[in-house]
């Protein structure tokens, strides 16, 4: 690996770990923070662990709320439906979410302390 691409992957790793802990903090709503955590993780080229695996079925599962510009496209009434939907759905994983993040976070600090 050169150097332009060690610091790209160290980049998109630091940028993971923020969205990891962002949504534990309660910073990130889950599905927002799942969806930035996923899309890191894609970009790395992993997702090949039980953690890894789970946040990825939980964003295929809420990838049709709207989030940020996309919610313009659609009228109040959908928007409280759906708003209403993924705030249940948060609910329901909250915890397995936070575990994956939690997870994440070890994973990193082991392979990433000296």
């Amino acid at each position: 690996m050169n150097y332009c691409d060690w610091l790209r992957e160290k980049t998109i790793n630091e940028e993971r770990v923020r969205a990891c802990e962002r949504l534990l903090s309660g910073e990130t709503e889950l599905v927002e923070g799942v969806r930035n955590i996923v899309s890191r993780t894609r970009l790395l080229g992993f997702g090949t662990d039980r953690f890894d695996r789970l946040l990825e079925q939980i964003d295929h599962q809420s990838e049709h709320f709207p989030l940020g510009e996309s919610r313009k496209d659609y009228s109040h009434r959908e928007l409280r439906r759906l708003d209403e939907e993924r705030q249940q759905f948060e609910r329901d994983h909250r915890e397995s979410v936070s575990e994956c993040c939690r997870q994440i976070l070890e994973r990193t600090r082991v392979v990433h302390e000296p």
